[in-house]
Order: C-alpha cells, then structure tokens, then sequence
C-alpha cells in the first residue's frame, strides 16, 4: 500500500510539472510576441525620426534593369534627368527612380555610342537615315541581348536578299556580317564579345511605314542571363515557340545560328513539334526541276535539331524528342535562293544559228526539245541564235538551271520540356 500510494504522488508531481512548463512556455510566446510589436513599433518610430532628423541619408547601389519590362535603369533621386533620361517610376525601396534612356539617329549623327546599361534604340526621322549603334567592349560586360519590341520593315525579295530595308550586326563572335529584315517583332538576340572591341548594330529602313524600338541591355560577364557564346537565341522556359527572322515572309538567305534551350533541373529530355494554329508551320524545301538530277536530301537549306537528322521538307513531322544537353538548334539557309524557272526556261543550243524568226533550222533530232529561232539574244554574222524554250525529257549532261529553293517561309516550332 506505501508502495502504491509513492507512485501515485509521483505521478501526480510529474502531471503538475508538465501543467507548470506549459503554462510557463505559453507566458513566454505571448511575451515574445509583444516584444516583437513592440521593436517593430520602435524600429518603424526609430525610422521616421531618422527620415526627419537625418533627411540626407544616401543609399550606394549599382544600376540595374528596372521597370515592368525591364528597359530602364535604377539610378539614384534625382540623377536620372541629368543623365539624360526620362522617369519611369521609382526602384530600390523607393531609394532609387527608374531611368529611361532612349537614342535615336539623326541626319546630323549616323554614330552613336551606347553607353548605359539598357537603351531603347529608336527608328530615326527621317526613316531612310544612316545608322549605326556602336557597343564598345567595357569591363565585366560579356554579351549584348537585343530585343525587337518592334521592328516592322520590308521583307526579303524573291532571291532571299533584304535589297530594301536591313539590320545589320557586326562585330560580334556569335554572328558577324548578319543580316536580317521583315517583322521581326518579339524576337531576340544574344551577341557576345570576342576580340574586337565594338559590336555594331546597324539598321537602315527605306520602306515608308517602317519603324523599329530595340531594347539594348549590356550582360555581365557573371551574370545569371548570360547565354552560352555561341547561341544567337536563348530560351529559358519550360515551354516556348521559336520561329525564323520574318517567319511568313519570304526566308532570308545566307543566315547559320544556333538556337538554344537552357534544361531545367528536372529536364530529362525536350519535344519539338510545328507550331499548332499555323497554316505552313514548316516551309524549308529543296524542290527538284522536273527531269533534272535529284539533289542530296536537305543541301541548300536545313535546320537539325541537336541529335537528329536535318530536316527540309514541307511536310509535317510528328513530335520529335531528344535527351541530348544542352537542347540546341542549327539554321542554315545557304548564301543563295534561286528563282524558280519560268515555265518554258531558255537555253542556248550549242552552235546552232538561224537566219530569221521564221527559220526551222533550229531543229536537232539529237536532243529532245521544241527550239526556235530568236534574234534578240544577240547575234553574229547577222545570224540569230538558236533557243531552248521547252524541254520535254533532256538528255544526260543538258545544262540545267539552278536548284529551285525560293517560296520557302521558315519555321515555326514549340518546345515543352520534358
């Protein structure tokens, strides 16, 4: 019964001890709670008498991209207007504003140097003005990203060349001597630095109607945006869409770049497929003349996803997956789109002369065909020349005009990463 009546009262102390700490836990939380008030309430206080005892109070920061769209640069009160800039709100706490710089061409400066952090380049006034925007290399700074907030001017002509309106980038390892035109509208640009000091991005519009607004930004060398060299484009979301310069215009020739994906942690592998809700989605082709010899597969035009053949057919593909890191796409269009050739295409016939429109000497049963005698494509000894205008099954080592690869559009791919 002793025995019993120990381990009861023993049981008891213990059950009042736990009753005690955690009444005495719970008077703890709640004092912790109103100091917690109460120092938030004395720092707050501490802070608005500093404000109004010590008004200047100045706040050191580097610039950095501001503004909803990040085309602005965070400078101190008050410094943006005497930079030259515009107010766009404010950054850094409220410590800071948001600088717009803006630079713009003139008939009187066709160069002009780009020295802050993020410009908005402008289409000048008149529209056909020579101009060139010149980043030269500066300390810790590795890379140039263009984006084409808008950029609306002629497309290619027929040949693939932009004879009317262009931009041009020089300088740069990832690109140099490129150029582009068309509505280039949301697409951008990576240009890195290589061992010239200045990147040069020169657009010249003729086109009435044409416009461009181009948000410059200079990358740091240790930055987290800073794409690899080598990729023109660079893309860092789970799922996106990439497309060609001026796709649905006429394709540009002459253009090799390297598109790129950044795998994300949990990437495994990355599906591409032709944009959904596009009518040609995918326009890269090599057509073969009728009757003429038959040209490798993907030649003069091609893009290849990284780990899979090339591709240049107008036809649509399914789904193509690959695991190969990092995800990387190679366009090349080749230096020339041919002109189709007309339906009744004109060669000259070897050593064959005729004396008047009229004549049927033109005639040869060695070689298929229909000729005749035409006296506008120059003569000699006041003999015309003998014309090819329709082949109907040429013989075996007949000239024949160049590869037709025009009325190519580009492309137009989604991503998902899977």
């Amino acid at each position: 019964m002793f025995q019993f009546r120990t381990y009861a009262r023993n049981i008891a102390i213990f059950l009042a001890t736990i009753v005690l700490l955690v009444n005495l836990c719970e008077c703890y939380r709640k004092k912790k709670v109103v100091a917690e008030n109460e120092n938030r309430e004395l720092q707050a206080s501490s802070s608005r008498v500093s404000k109004n005892l010590f008004p200047f109070v100045w706040v050191t920061f580097q610039g950095s991209p501001c503004g909803s769209n990040l085309d602005g640069v965070c400078v101190q009160k008050g410094k943006c207007s005497k930079r030259g800039g515009s107010l766009n709100g404010n950054c850094q706490d409220g410590f800071g504003e948001c600088c717009m710089f803006t630079e713009m061409c003139s008939v009187n400066q066709t160069t002009i140097d780009v020295t802050e952090l993020v410009t908005t380049l402008k289409s000048p006034s008149p529209i056909d003005t020579q101009c060139s925007f010149r980043f030269r290399k500066e300390p810790n700074i590795c890379q140039i990203r263009l984006d084409f907030v808008e950029f609306n001017s002629a497309s290619a002509d027929a040949f693939g060349d932009c004879d009317m309106d262009r931009l041009r980038i020089d300088g740069s390892i990832t690109v140099d001597n490129f150029v582009t035109c068309g509505k280039l509208t949301g697409q951008h640009m990576y240009l890195t630095y290589g061992s010239r000091d200045v990147i040069e991005v020169s657009p010249l519009l003729k086109t009435a109607g044409s416009n461009y607004r181009i948000v410059a930004t200079k990358i740091p060398c240790d930055s987290k945006n800073r794409a690899p060299d080598y990729c023109l484009q660079y893309y860092t979301k789970t799922h996106d869409i990439i497309k060609s310069f001026d796709f649905g215009g006429q394709q540009q020739n002459n253009q090799q770049y390297t598109i790129c994906v950044k795998p994300l942690a949990q990437s495994s592998e990355i599906q591409w497929m032709p944009c959904t809700g596009v009518q040609t989605p995918f326009s890269i082709s090599t057509p073969v003349l009728a009757g003429g010899p038959i040209p490798p597969r993907c030649m003069a035009d091609w893009i290849q996803i990284k780990g899979k053949e090339r591709m240049c057919d107008d036809q649509p593909f399914p789904p193509i997956k690959s695991g190969w890191k990092p995800y990387e796409v190679f366009v090349y269009f080749d230096k020339e789109e041919f002109p189709p050739p007309p339906p009744s295409f004109i060669l000259p016939l070897p050593n064959g002369t005729c004396s008047d429109p009229m004549n049927t000497s033109c005639m040869d049963a060695s070689v298929d065909g229909v000729y005749n005698c035409n006296c506008d494509a120059g003569s000699t000894n006041s003999m015309c020349v003998c014309l090819l205008t329709v082949v109907t099954n040429p013989t075996p080592g007949l000239q024949m005009p160049p590869l037709a690869d025009i009325d190519n559009k580009g492309f137009c791919l989604e991503y998902t990463q899977l």
